[in-house]
């Protein structure tokens, strides 16, 4: 019994070992693929990468949003589909 469950074990890890491998050779492939794309389309050679220009584009992309969050928020309160805020009443 404890010769079987030994055996097993080993079983278990020899599929662990293999499972590991085949996961590291698909993202091996994978990244490969992604530098090989980086450098044809030139996507390191993008403006977005130099200096602050990442910073300045993600508080750009927020105030875009706070606007249409606003510009969302207004038009709910002009349509009538909503119930007015307020106390709630039984």
């Amino acid at each position: 019994m404890i010769s079987r469950h030994v055996a097993g074990r080993a079983d278990l890890k020899q599929d662990v070992q293999r499972s590991a491998r085949a996961v590291r050779a698909y993202w091996q492939i994978e990244n490969g693929t992604h530098g090989v794309l980086d450098v044809a389309f030139g996507e390191g050679l993008s403006p977005m990468r130099a200096g602050r220009s990442a910073a300045h584009f993600n508080w750009g992309d927020l105030t875009r949003r706070a606007r249409r969050i606003k510009a969302e928020r207004l038009r709910a309160a002009r349509s009538g589909d909503f119930p007015p805020m307020g106390p709630r009443t039984p």
